[in-house]
């Protein structure tokens, strides 16, 4: 159901009430079933402080997502305070709003492909999984020699370095492997390189992983974008493990989204394994004495005084192995002392939405 252009025109939508706002959004979603929750929805906003401009900013933020692929920095930065304020009920309510018909999810199920096969009890408990934990180690994997193609063919990309002194350079690996290495603590490819291989792109399009993702986002999973990056040890201080993303914190790149680790090394105590703590990727499972430092990486005795230690889950595992991962979950990488770590991460949603203007 279409609402009415008239309103959601930019000069007067600060005229719309409250409750019309919410009405217009759900009914733009075409999501007729979803009607009947209105009145949860108007309670969980009015608790989070949502604002009828809010609303109606989010709404054409939407409409300006599906014409340019991106939304106004502001809002972005709204959704995220929004996210805090809710302990992210509100990214889950806007998600569901949005959903199309599930009358033909099913046929986004494949249980085999020319790589990867799985039995449907595979397939039901890696669901299940997912829903409880937000993490799970998938039944399949890659082997350890397309492992070595894939990093042999990434010696081509350009990568965007953070050195040990702090400084952010652009490397080629395959002009000196000993000066790429020596003082660099993080490597991430470019993305317009890693699209350019096309045994990426066979694994990160394989319909049995998009079977998997479609059925845990309640619609046709789209490739957001895909990240290739080696982890060296480095110097241990608080600013490097931040932009190494070694200090727990949580992901906001979309309203619902999947990230699929896929290690191209074996990974051990040594070279940085990933630690996630499970479950915390529902809406309301964060504590809002955390939440209240908003969208920051947070030290380990600060996480471990409201998520025991003992609930913490650390991922070592063989070359190839696929790790699919909720990361809106707690999670964070760990300082090397030793070797490297490798790793492709294709990340999926139903849509690009939340992207910023440039």
């Amino acid at each position: 159901m279409e609402p009415q252009k008239s309103l959601i025109q930019e000069n007067n939508y600060k005229e719309l009430e409250f409750e019309h706002a919410i009405l217009v959004i759900v009914q733009w979603a075409i999501l007729d079933s979803f009607l009947k929750e209105r009145e949860s929805i108007l309670e969980l906003f009015n608790k989070t402080g949502l604002t009828k401009e809010d609303l109606v900013d989010i709404f054409l933020a939407y409409k300006s997502n599906l014409k340019y692929g991106k939304i106004p920095e502001d809002v972005h930065h709204r959704l995220i305070q929004l996210y805090c304020l809710s302990s992210g009920h509100v990214q889950d309510c806007l998600h569901k709003m949005r959903l199309s018909s599930r009358s033909n999810l099913c046929e986004q199920i494949n249980l085999t492909s020319n790589r990867f096969s799985i039995s449907p009890k595979e397939f039901t408990d890696i669901i299940t999984i997912m829903s409880d934990e937000g993490y799970c180690i998938l039944p399949f994997s890659l082997s350890e020699q397309e492992c070595d193609q894939i990093i042999n063919y990434s010696h081509e990309f350009n990568y965007s370095c953070l050195l040990d002194n702090g400084e952010q350079v652009v490397r080629k690996m395959k002009n000196d492997m000993f000066d790429f290495e020596k003082d660099v603590v993080l490597a991430r490819a470019f993305e317009e390189d890693i699209e350019n291989m096309n045994m990426i792109n066979q694994i990160i399009y394989d319909p049995v992983i998009l079977g998997i993702v479609s059925i845990l986002l309640g619609s046709k999973a789209l490739l957001r974008h895909c990240s290739y990056w080696f982890t060296y040890p480095g110097k241990k201080t608080t600013k490097h493990q931040s932009e190494a993303a070694q200090l727990f914190h949580y992901d906001l790149d979309e309203f619902k989204w999947l990230k699929l680790f896929i290690f191209m090394d074996d990974v051990t105590d040594e070279n940085g394994p990933h630690v996630y703590i499970p479950a915390t990727h529902k809406p309301g499972n964060k504590p809002f004495d955390l939440l209240k430092f908003g969208y920051s990486r947070l030290p380990d005795n600060l996480v471990s005084q409201f998520h025991k230690k003992e609930t913490w889950k650390k991922l070592t595992c063989k070359k190839g192995t696929m790790v699919l991962a909720n990361t809106q979950c707690w999670h964070k990488g760990t300082p090397l002392t030793n070797g490297r770590r490798c790793v492709l991460v294709p990340e999926y949603s139903i849509t690009t939405f939340s992207k910023v203007f440039l």
